[in-house]
C-alpha cells in the first residue's frame, strides 16, 4: 500500500503523455491536409532524428509548385510532444535548385533533403524534370 500514490502518478503521467502524443497526432494531420490544399505542385515530407533518439528530431513538410520554387514549408523540432508545426517564411519563395542548407542545422538538413528527394520521386512519376538540390 505504500507504493499505492506512486503508482497513481506514474499511470497518471503516462496517460497524459499519451493524450499529448494523441494532440501532436492531429496536429500533424491538420497541417497535412492544410497543405493538400495547394492546387498544383508536390508535397513532400522529411523526418529526421538525432542519433541514439537523444536530442531534437524534425519533421519537415514542403510544398513546392511545378516550377520547383518552395511555396510552403512547416517544420517542428523538439524533444517532446509539446512541439508543434511553424512555417519557416525565410525560404518560402526560394527555388529549390537554389536553397542554401548551410544556414540549417544537421537534422533540419537532412529531413528537408529527405523532403526534397520525395518530391522529386513525385516529380519522376509525372514526368516532370527532377529538382536539382545540394
Amino acid at each position: 500500500m505504500q507504493y499505492s500514490g506512486l503508482i497513481i502518478l506514474l499511470v497518471s503521467f503516462w496517460l497524459m503523455q499519451f493524450y499529448l502524443s494523441i494532440r501532436q497526432t492531429k496536429d500533424y494531420n491538420r497541417v497535412i491536409g492544410e497543405m493538400k490544399q495547394y492546387k498544383s505542385g508536390h508535397l513532400g515530407v522529411g523526418i529526421a532524428r538525432t542519433k541514439f533518439n537523444f536530442g531534437p528530431g524534425t519533421v519537415m513538410i514542403v510544398v513546392t509548385n511545378e516550377e520547383g520554387i518552395i511555396i510552403d514549408l512547416r517544420k517542428m523540432s523538439g524533444i517532446t510532444v509539446f512541439a508543434r508545426f511553424k512555417p519557416d517564411k525565410k525560404i518560402i519563395g526560394q527555388s529549390v535548385s537554389s536553397l542554401s542548407l548551410t544556414s540549417f542545422k544537421k537534422t533540419q538538413k537532412r529531413a528537408i533533403l529527405e523532403a526534397l528527394t520525395f518530391i522529386n520521386s513525385e516529380r519522376r512519376k509525372g514526368n516532370l524534370n527532377e529538382l536539382t538540390f545540394s
